[in-house]
């Protein structure tokens, strides 16, 4: 009978160590598609909402007296074509003057909109020191974001701001997190299968040395 507790306990250990190996894989490859899908989306909202803010707003960016012009356009609190991009992506937008939001669609815990407030140094050492576009997970005002920061340039071709859109991260964590649970519930309906299976297999199989073994107790005991 022990024999057949080790036979059992083997081939399920086996397939729990497999089913690991696999739920593991299966939610890091989720998750990498999922994001990579999201970035995708994310640029592409990016190039569409400054060709929009293009369109309303024909002509150069331009510090003038202290604030972030578009042509002759304030930016500074001008929260229409930050929603308007907003309702049309379906993200969070934000115009920053140099490293500080200036019109944005981003609501603080409170529920204001988080005007002054100010990137995070690597979006400022990517963006507005090297000049290149930010792309990946970043804190928007406490909330995990996965982002794109491109950088503003006036006519000279300066850095003097940042163009922000992006999603939270707890859509895909939940994404994610579903699809775990769901693995799991799998694996535990499949190890228990399997286990039953594997029980029955095993019964059948030592069912003949156990019937051996009894006659050789018999024998041994001279009966």
């Amino acid at each position: 009978m022990k024999f057949k507790y080790k036979i059992v306990a083997l081939f399920v250990s086996a397939i729990v160590l497999i089913n690991l190996g696999i739920g593991i894989y299966a939610v890091n490859s989720m998750q990498n598609k999922v994001l990579d899908a999201a970035r995708s989306k994310l640029l592409s909202d990016a190039a569409l909402g400054e060709a929009f803010l293009d369109q309303q707003i024909p002509g150069d960016w331009i510090i003038k007296e202290g604030d972030l012009y578009k042509d002759s356009v304030k930016m500074n609190d001008n929260f229409g074509i930050v929603d308007r991009i907003g309702e049309l992506t379906g993200d969070t937008v934000t115009v920053f003057q140099d490293d500080t939001r200036v019109a944005t669609n981003v609501k603080d815990a409170e529920g204001n909109r988080a005007v002054n407030t100010q990137a995070t140094d690597v979006v400022k050492k990517t963006v507005l020191d090297q000049g290149e576009t930010y792309i990946g997970k970043a804190n928007v005002v406490g909330v995990w974001n996965q982002t794109v920061y491109k950088p503003i340039t006036n006519a000279k071709g300066e850095v003097i701001g940042i163009w922000y859109v992006g999603i939270p991260n707890t859509i895909y964590d939940k994404l994610a997190t579903d699809f775990r649970n769901m693995l799991i519930l799998f694996s535990i309906v499949a190890v228990t299968l399997a286990g039953i299976v594997i029980w029955i297999i095993t019964d059948r199989m030592t069912r003949p040395l156990v019937m051996l073994e009894k006659v050789t107790n018999r024998v041994a005991q001279g009966d």
